[in-house]
């Protein structure tokens, strides 16, 4: 591989590019109802920067399905595709979702930009990431990442998310060449522990204010102003 001047920026999903308004959520509960017979399961969960293998231990242990120890990982292999196939159906006659502002005209201008490659850092499995996504017809700007779905902590997600990019584009990035970009706490502390920069957006459940005090290497309201954003991200 041979060393980049260019940029790669990782976007979380949830609250960061689209807002499903609690789709996701109905169809995490159809599926546990589904395959376990619980319902409601997923109704006092916080979801907000979580990472979604996390998420099923805690609901594994939580309803007595199976002793899940430390380090373990409960069988999906019923679940998630009972999952996806629900996510699917609630999405495509969802109405409460929606594109974060300014979103489709970033993801276009950063796509044109040859110096740019764009990859997710989110803590949804993969396959409900691009379901997501292909939902708002964001999916054709992404080919890789790290997914919430393989690893226990947001670190792990974005130091993958940077080494599936760098495996797929055939670049190596200095960590003054990365961006990631998410609504929450843990995406900016994410960032910080693998050495890269942060831009935080308060389009989720945490205000500027709040991200503000986390340091991060930008915050801004939203991603409504296109320029502005690739200034920030590219040192125009």
């Amino acid at each position: 591989m041979e060393r980049s001047s260019q940029r790669l920026v990782l976007f979380d999903v949830d609250q960061t590019l689209v807002s499903i308004g609690g789709g996701d959520v109905i169809a995490l509960n159809a599926a546990f109802e589904q395959v376990h017979g619980i319902t409601d399961a997923f109704r006092e969960f916080t979801f907000a920067g979580g990472l979604d293998l996390p998420l099923m231990i805690e609901a594994y242990r939580k309803w007595g399905i199976m002793t899940v120890g430390a380090g373990e990982i409960p069988d999906l292999s019923e679940f998630k595709p009972a999952y996806f196939e629900h996510l699917i159906r609630t999405l495509e006659t969802w109405a409460d979702g929606m594109v974060c502002p300014g979103v489709p005209d970033l993801l276009e201008s950063l796509a044109s930009d040859p110096r740019v490659q764009m990859g997710l850092e989110t803590g949804n499995f993969k396959e409900s990431a691009f379901i997501k996504l292909h939902r708002y017809g964001l999916d054709v700007f992404f080919g890789e990442g790290g997914f919430g779905g393989d690893h226990f902590e947001r670190r792990e997600v974005v130091a993958s998310a940077i080494a599936k990019c760098q495996e797929r584009s055939g670049r190596i990035y200095s960590p003054g060449e990365i961006f990631l970009v998410g609504d929450t706490p843990r995406d900016v502390e994410a960032g910080r522990a693998n050495g890269v920069r942060t831009l935080a957006v308060g389009t989720g459940n945490y205000t500027v204010e709040e991200l503000g005090k986390l340091n991060p290497t930008y915050v801004l309201p939203d991603l409504s102003d296109t320029e502005r954003v690739l200034g920030l991200l590219l040192g125009c």
